[in-house]
């Protein structure tokens, strides 16, 4: 399960970062679990992992700042993420959404593309999960855009 703690960014990033030989490789290996499959695998409920995500999302945003982000999706934004997409690419248009760097960077614990990354696709899929976003899923990842 240690997919889904980094899917969902729920580490001690301190702790990893003083103790882990290459974190940030480690975390790149990591975010290409496949979560349903290994949830169907160990014969969880997906959506109860998936209901676990929602409960520590409310908890560590708040909802703070993505009131803005959720807007310019509704003004025609779309980001796509994906399991072999570079994490430096997940910082290409961060800027360009109102509140998602203050917020990824909120939730990320540094400022490395690995963590950022990390914490966009956890405020994505958490605004999905709450019908705030729309997530298509396709063969090399997921899109999302407004609701």
């Amino acid at each position: 399960m240690l997919g889904v703690l980094i899917e969902e960014d729920l580490g001690d990033h301190a702790f990893t970062d003083a103790h882990v030989v290459d974190v940030d490789q480690v975390v790149s290996t990591l975010r290409n679990v496949p979560i349903a499959a290994c949830c169907a695998h160990a014969g969880l409920d997906e959506a109860l992992v998936r209901r676990a995500t929602r409960r520590v999302f409310d908890e560590e945003t708040n909802g703070e700042g993505l009131a803005s982000v959720v807007e310019a999706f509704n003004q025609g934004w779309q980001v796509e993420v994906g399991p072999m997409m570079p994490a430096a690419d997940y910082l290409d248009g961060l800027d360009e959404i109102p509140g998602l760097r203050e917020a990824a960077a909120g939730l990320a614990g540094g400022d490395s593309p690995a963590r950022l990354a990390s914490a966009i696709e956890f405020i994505l899929e958490g605004l999905h999960l709450h019908n705030r976003l729309n997530k298509r899923e396709g063969e090399s990842g997921a899109r999302f855009q407004a609701a």
